[in-house]
């Protein structure tokens, strides 16, 4: 079966060559270029019971989310809609915004720009009631996608180059096995 495909390929007059070079390069062009990605999660929130004065107890709800540009170009007008306002929020890292609501009284935050790799950090407080939820984030290139963050250790640069040569020497073996077959040469034979 796989004889005759590459005997097709091989006898035919180069127009067939010629689709394939081109679906192939179109496909590498598609994968390379640059494109701006809007991920978020909510990296901590707390509950506190807190005591009044008279003996009494009031909620403290906090909430700290994460919204970053993971591509590797920027992205324009990041748009983020909550449920509300909270009672008192900040984003970090000092960066200007516009602030506006919605006709149904949703809070509407509208970033210019983030660049490549770029963060910030949305942190919400509330003494009063529940903290609002995200409804969307977005920026002129698509939907903003919810992710889980969790803590995580950060290891050695060391440790990482020698697993970043494993995985390339492992993904360079896999390349050669998989061609043999096809080339007709085998470690046995020495040709």
């Amino acid at each position: 079966m796989i004889g005759s495909v590459w005997t097709f390929i091989t006898s035919s007059n180069g127009l067939l060559q010629a689709i394939i070079i081109a679906a192939i390069s179109a496909i590498i062009a598609r994968l390379v270029t640059p494109k701006g990605r809007l991920v978020w999660s909510t990296s901590h929130q707390h509950y506190y019971s807190m005591r009044n004065l008279e003996g009494g107890s009031f909620p403290v709800r906090t909430q700290q989310l994460w919204f970053q540009n993971v591509g590797r170009a920027p992205i324009e007008d990041v748009e983020l809609v909550l449920n509300w306002e909270p009672q008192h929020f900040e984003v970090w890292n000092p960066r200007g915004y516009s602030k506006s609501k919605l006709d149904d009284g949703r809070l509407v935050l509208t970033f210019p720009y983030l660049s490549a790799n770029e963060h910030f950090t949305l942190s919400m407080l509330d003494t009063i009631g529940d903290l609002p939820i995200v409804l969307s984030a977005r920026s002129k290139s698509g939907l903003g996608k919810e992710v889980i963050m969790a803590p995580m250790r950060v290891m050695p640069k060391w440790m990482l180059f020698a697993m970043l040569g494993l995985m390339l020497f492992g993904f360079g073996s896999l390349m050669w096995f998989a061609v043999q077959p096809f080339v007709g040469v085998t470690a046995a034979s020495g040709t």
